[in-house]
């Protein structure tokens, strides 16, 4: 762990894409493994989500519709000491119908295996 600045934002974009073909492809399993064992999301509107089997749940039911897209644009991501917080825009639809589109807040941690993960994630609609 520890790497530079630099592979750890080329990792971080990483995560990020992998997340967005996760959701194009309705893959609960690779969304739910993008974070830590107990990860957190903070869905907007509901009671906050933890643990990576609570969050795998959510992302069946959300993933039952099909045909999501989403997308998501770094606004800043500060890497520090094997954790970095990012924040930016996302936007949410299916098909040409937005879901959701707002602002996103995340806080990822480096893992043993040299890649990344969400610990926690929060979006709030605009």
């Amino acid at each position: 762990m520890g790497g530079s600045v630099s592979a750890g934002a080329a990792q971080l974009d990483e995560l990020r894409e992998r997340a967005m073909v996760a959701y194009a492809r309705g893959d609960v399993e690779l969304a739910a493994s993008l974070y830590v064992d107990d990860g957190v999301q903070h869905p907007p509107g509901r009671p906050p989500i933890v643990g990576r089997q609570a969050i795998r749940e959510s992302y069946d039911m959300l993933f039952a519709r099909g045909g999501l897209t989403l997308r998501m644009d770094p606004w800043e991501t500060v890497i520090r000491r094997g954790e970095a917080r990012e924040r930016g825009a996302y936007h949410l639809a299916i098909g040409a119908q937005t879901l959701l589109a707002g602002k996103y807040m995340a806080v990822m941690a480096e893992t043993e295996d040299g890649g990344w993960r969400y610990v926690w994630s929060m979006v709030t609609p605009d």
